[in-house]
């Protein structure tokens, strides 16, 4: 009797010895575990934290760009607001200068067409008879005509060379707006671009933070887990090794 007594002793303690042994297994592997993914913690927040700093980075850029195109929206406003005024004003002067010379053109042919038919008639009146009074007075009409119309050629000559030198400068300020226009139009696309490309990393940094964050919680999830495991082991090795030494 005393015999089997001691044997079953020893088997209880061979038992609670292994089953201690394997506690022991179970807590060293599960510390193991833990320490693991504590590791992968630290990793996983510091990829969330550069991937903070990129994404606040990559908003601050957005912010400069937009306020770029702003501006240079405002300025291509104003620029085409200038242009509209130029075009038109380039409008009156060309009236302006048609006007003028469908006049110069207009008196030079009558002049034309005076001296034609008064020369024709004082070279007969001076070729068949001395000079009369009525060949003398249309002489003096007609050079009289003559200089007045010489000088409203010069004066309207004069005209249209001043128009066609304001609209010179006119055109030079146009094509100037034109050009800006065009410059404004082209760094505008430029930015714009830029935009389309920080919106895109923008859109990418977001995703790969979402990745992490839920990353991060499994990770956290499991070292609940992993803690509470452990609390659990560490209390039944406890009791186990009470059990071994009773």
């Amino acid at each position: 009797m005393k015999s089997f007594i001691l044997c079953l002793s020893l088997l209880t303690l061979s038992t609670l010895h292994a089953a201690s042994s394997s506690t022991s297994q179970e807590i060293s592997q599960s510390e193991k575990t833990l320490s693991a993914t504590s590791a992968q913690k630290k990793t996983a927040n510091r990829h969330l934290g550069k991937i903070a700093k990129d994404i606040k980075k990559a908003q601050k850029d957005i912010v400069y760009i937009e306020k770029k195109i702003d501006k240079l929206e405002q300025s291509k406003r104003t620029t085409e607001k200038k242009y509209s005024i130029l075009k038109e004003e380039l409008l009156v002067f060309d009236t302006d200068l048609n006007q003028t010379t469908q006049i110069l053109e207009s008196k030079r042919l009558q002049f034309t067409s005076l001296l034609s038919e008064q020369f024709s008639v004082l070279f007969a009146m001076t070729q068949a008879h001395e000079p009369t009074e009525a060949s003398v007075v249309l002489y003096e009409v007609y050079d009289t005509y003559k200089k007045h119309n010489n000088e409203s050629l010069v004066f309207l000559r004069g005209d249209i060379k001043v128009l066609k030198v304001s609209k010179q400068a006119k055109l030079k300020l146009r094509n100037t707006a034109q050009d800006e226009i065009a410059s404004i139009v082209k760094k505008r696309a430029v930015f714009a671009q830029k935009k389309a490309s920080k919106v895109k990393l923008l859109k990418s940094l977001s995703s790969h933070e979402n990745k992490y964050n839920t990353k991060l919680e499994k990770i956290i999830d499991k070292q609940n887990a992993l803690r509470t495991t452990l609390t659990k082991l560490n209390i039944l090795h406890k009791k186990r090794s009470r059990s071994r030494t009773q």
